[in-house]
């Protein structure tokens, strides 16, 4: 399926990720698109209605000449079956191969989504976008769009606001006052809704530093003042407002503003400490008496805390820490509603394209591993752009049949199609070990809820397996994987693929991939990382543990992994630069910019790290790939391996989440970028 973002920065990407740099450059053909995709009602428009929108200042001729022609290149660009014809003089796109934020934005309004249609939106539509020679009703028809889908969100957004304070859950209510002043910064009605809510939910600074900020961009934008109604509602709170200013500093790092919360914010603080390396900043004051005992025990409290991390610090080497600058970490806070720590959990970048999906894994405490409920358990987090206010969703999953509880499965998300592929997995401690396939459609929940099948095979089936992972291959309807373990103690290092009946993926057969391993081949091995470039149908396996349990540098490439396209050969791979000895880092393989980034992990000691690696130029040209060890700042998460990563669609982000220090899971999350800080 084709995606079309309007709605912020104008992009336009096939299925496999590749942008259509041709089509972006020509302003009017992707005016024209986006009419299509966006304009309501939603259906077809008439030919003579096109001309007259895109080309007025020419004839009628030679303005539906001009419009076949646009038509024409549209076709080129995206293929044959999304622009369609009804009749002589109708046209229209097909969606169920075009996908537009704006009509997911509507779609999440009509179905009461206010988050949903929230996490869609990522800025003005067709922002600083020029079209030349258009008549003046395409113009208005721009402006009145951009007005309808904000007032529309705002509203949506204000109605949810309204019913979370109406069931006392504040904390919520909160986040998404804060988001629709994202939405609308010069809104002051959303504004003062914020100020309302931050009253209620007793911060004090957040009421203040909203109030602030909609004087500071009514001042700017048109030379007026909050009016009385909202200033009124911030009056008791000046004279207090050099206190709730340095309490607002302490909450951004965790520490709570109102007395009676004061405890247990402080404990926030220590875990953040704990988190991330940086000192615990000062208590707010409290006037009681028993103050003093309660600052004793929560400072004893920090310290211990401290001191485990200080612990936790393995694989942190001298060098890397006194790196010189080059990014920076931060993290990310979501308030309640959390899921639980776990580790082994796959990770992807949701439908909308802005928000983060979890989807199983397990959870260890104590050297105990708990898999129910975690093993089936599907998340989404939002709110991760800067300023945006972070949050964690459970997605319900339709009753149904589904798969057991699991972890170390393997998983490939179809971002285009919303679907989740999994296969296998061990589905206790250590065993039983699985060699089941299923699709999860609907994966995002936000076109309803997510539900499972299981895919109907034929054949021969790989041999049970764990510690692997699942690549996609979607122009040939092909599931990949390669080596693994059995859960006990035997290795693999065979490479199956499931070739689909069709494009509904209801059933297929697996097939044994015999490639030619005459220049050599990856020793049988598991916690290795992957990725797989469609379109040369490559797949890329680096690192891992050796049936001698000893991590790897080694870089590997199997042309023709799909076993269609051509023979099947292995290849390792040097790239320039000493590559990193790793196994169970966390990995995502950034398509726009050709990176392949790795965080933590265990070396060939064994030793958890927290090492930062990228590898460049791996896919589009091998011969000039080279490995680069990042230097970021402090503060920067934790040595761990078995953790999570994505990277996040139209940024250089790495998001981290979770994984395995020691013998216990972290729940926490992370975002790594190498811009400068703002």
């Amino acid at each position: 399926m084709i995606e079309l973002r309007i709605l912020g920065a104008l992009d336009l990407r096939t299925a496999d990720g590749r942008t259509l740099d041709e089509a972006l450059r020509r302003s009017k053909r992707v005016a024209l698109l986006a009419y299509l995709a966006a304009a309501r009602p939603v259906g077809f428009h008439r030919r003579d209605k096109l001309a007259a929108l895109f080309w007025p200042e020419l004839d009628k001729e030679r303005s539906r000449g001009a419009l076949r022609t646009t038509l024409s290149r549209l076709r080129d660009d995206l293929g044959d079956d999304v622009i369609e014809s009804r009749g002589a003089e109708e046209i229209g796109v097909r969606r169920d191969r075009l996908w537009c934020d704006v009509a997911a934005l509507y779609a999440c309004l009509n179905r009461d989504d206010a988050v949903g249609a929230a996490d869609l939106y990522g800025g003005t539509m067709l922002d600083g976008v020029h079209i030349p020679g258009t008549s003046e009703e395409f113009e208005q028809w721009i402006s009145e769009e951009r007005t309808n889908i904000r007032s529309s969100l705002i509203g949506a957004l204000s109605v949810h606001v309204e019913r979370l304070v109406a069931s006392v859950e504040l904390t919520q209510a909160l986040a998404l006052a804060q988001r629709a002043v994202v939405v609308a910064p010069d809104d002051e009605a959303a504004a003062r809704r914020l100020i309302q809510v931050a009253l209620s939910a007793g911060d004090r600074g957040a009421a203040f530093r909203a109030y602030e900020e909609i004087e500071r961009v009514l001042r700017r934008e048109y030379d007026v003042s909050p009016s009385a109604e909202t200033a009124a509602l911030v009056a008791p709170l000046r004279g207090a407002a050099v206190h709730d200013k340095s309490s607002a500093a302490l909450s951004r790092n965790g520490v709570a503003n109102d007395e009676t919360t004061t405890n247990r914010g402080a404990l926030e603080s220590a875990g953040t400490a704990f988190r991330s390396g940086t000192a615990l900043p000062p208590l707010a004051p409290r006037a009681s008496a028993r103050w003093p005992w309660h600052m004793l025990a929560i400072a004893a409290t920090a310290v211990v805390i401290v001191a485990v991390w200080q612990f936790a610090r393995v694989g942190m080497t001298r060098d890397v820490v006194s790196f010189p600058a080059a990014g920076y970490w931060r993290l990310i806070t979501s308030g309640a509603g959390s899921p639980h720590a776990r580790h082994h959990a796959r990770m992807a970048v949701d439908s909308s394209g802005d928000g983060a999906l979890i989807l199983g894994g397990a959870s260890i405490a104590d050297g105990r591993v708990r898999m129910e409920p975690i093993g089936s358990e599907i998340w989404r987090l939002i709110g991760l752009r800067a300023g945006a206010v972070s949050q964690w969703l459970r997605i319900p999953v339709r009753p149904g049949s589904a798969p057991r509880p699991r972890w170390m499965f393997g998983a490939a998300f179809d971002q285009a199609a919303d679907r989740w592929f999994v296969h296998g997995g061990a589905q206790g401690w250590s065993s039983p070990c699985a060699n089941d396939t299923w699709v999860l459609d609907r994966a995002s929940g936000l076109s309803g809820a997510p539900a499972w099948r299981a895919v109907q095979l034929r054949g021969p089936l790989p041999p049970p397996r764990a510690g692997f992972e699942l690549t996609f291959d979607r122009n040939r309807r092909k599931l990949i994987i390669f080596g693994g373990n059995d859960c006990v103690n035997t290795y693999f290092h065979d490479t199956w693929t499931l070739t689909f009946d069709d494009s509904t993926f209801t059933s297929g057969a697996w097939t044994r991939l015999l490639p030619d391993s005459t220049e050599g081949q990856p020793v049988t091995r598991t916690a290795y990382a992957a990725t797989y470039d469609t379109n040369s149908a490559r797949l890329f396996v680096f690192g891992g543990v050796s049936q001698l349990r000893s991590a790897t540098s080694e870089l590997w490439v199997l042309e023709h992994a799909d076993g269609a396209s051509g023979a099947p050969r292995w290849r390792a791979l040097r790239c320039a630069g000493d590559p990193p000895w790793l196994a169970g880092s966390a990995s995502s393989y950034d398509t726009a910019r050709d990176v392949w980034t790795f965080f933590g992990g265990s070396d060939e000691s064994s030793t958890p790290r927290r090492d930062f690696w990228r590898l460049d130029g791996l896919i589009r040209n091998t011969r000039t790939c080279h490995w680069t060890r990042v230097r970021p700042t402090e503060p920067w998460p934790i040595a761990r391996t078995a953790a999570s990563a994505v990277t996040l669609v139209g940024t250089s982000g790495f998001l981290l989440f979770g994984g395995q220090v020691e013998q216990f899971s972290v729940g926490d999350v992370w975002i790594f970028s190498d811009s400068i800080r703002r």
